[in-house]
C-alpha cells in the first residue's frame, strides 16, 4: 500500500513517513490479530490501532484515535473506539465503526509489555523535551516501547532486522520467532492467505478453514 496520506502529508512528512510506513506492514498486523481470536491461550497483552477520523466537512482536519478488536477484508477496517472524539461527532467510545484502509495511522502488538510497530510513538517521542519525555515514559503507548526509544531504535530499524524467511519469502514481525532462518508461521505449519469470501488477510494452520473469523461465523449462521 502506497496511499496518498493527504490529511497529514502536506504538513508534516516526517509524521506521514511514519505513518505509511505503518500502513506499509498493517496487513501482517491484520493477520497477526485475526489469529488471535484462535488462539486458547492469547499471545498479546494487546493489539490496537490508530485511525483518522475526520471533522465533518473539514477536509484534512480530524483526530488519531485508538480502536481495538480490529479486523479488515484488506480494504475496509472496522474496530471498537477506545474514546470520543474532541469534535463535535456521531462518534462515541464503545462504538464500532469502519473506515478506508488508508486512515489507519499506526498498529501496536504487544507481547510481555513490550510494543512492537508504534511507528508514529518514534516520530512524537524525538520531538519531546526531556521533561515531556520524564512525564510520559511510564505511560501508554510509549511505556510498550520505552527499550526501543531509550535505544533510539525506530519501529522501521526493528522490522527491517526481521530476516526474511527463507520458506515462505515474508519478513515475520517477530524476531524471536524464527528457528534458524524459518519464520515461526511457516516452523508451525501456518500459511498465510486470505478469506476465500471476503479477502480478508488471515493465517492458517492445517485442517483450519481458510475463512476470517466473521465468515466462518456468518456461514455457521446460515
Amino acid at each position: 500500500m502506497d496511499a496518498r496520506i493527504f490529511w497529514i502529508e502536506a504538513e508534516d512528512h516526517e509524521m506521514a513517513t511514519a505513518i505509511k510506513a505503518a500502513q506499509n506492514t498493517f496487513v501482517e498486523f491484520a493477520r497477526l490479530a485475526e489469529l488471535e481470536h484462535y488462539r486458547l491461550i492469547q499471545v498479546y497483552d494487546d493489539t490496537a490501532i490508530k485511525a483518522f477520523f475526520p471533522v465533518p466537512g473539514e477536509p484534512g482536519v480530524g483526530e488519531h484515535i485508538f480502536l481495538n478488536d480490529v479486523s479488515t477484508d484488506g480494504k475496509i477496517v472496522s474496530g471498537i473506539l477506545n474514546a470520543s472524539p474532541d469534535f463535535e461527532s456521531d462518534l462515541k467510545e464503545g462504538m464500532i465503526v469502519s473506515f478506508p484502509i488508508t486512515n489507519v495511522s499506526d498498529w501496536f502488538l504487544v507481547m510481555k509489555g513490550k510494543g512492537i510497530g508504534g511507528f508514529t510513538v518514534d516520530v512524537m517521542w524525538n520531538r519531546f523535551p526531556q521533561e515531556r519525555r520524564d512525564l510520559f515514559r511510564d505511560t501508554l503507548p510509549f511505556a510498550w516501547y520505552i527499550d526501543r526509544l531509550d535505544a533510539k531504535c525506530t519501529a522501521q530499524m526493528e522490522l527491517q532486522a526481521v530476516p526474511e524467511c527463507t520458506r515462505c519469502g515474508q519478513r515475520d514481525l517477530h524476531a524471536g520467532s524464527y528457528r534458524g532462518t524459518i519464520c515461526g508461521i511457516c516452523t508451525n505449519g501456518g500459511r498465510r492467505l486470505v478469506c476465500q469470501q471476503c479477502g480478508a488477510p488471515i493465517i492458517r494452520f492445517v485442517n483450519q478453514l481458510p475463512l476470517c473469523r466473521r465468515c466462518q461465523s456468518a456461514s455457521e449462521h446460515t
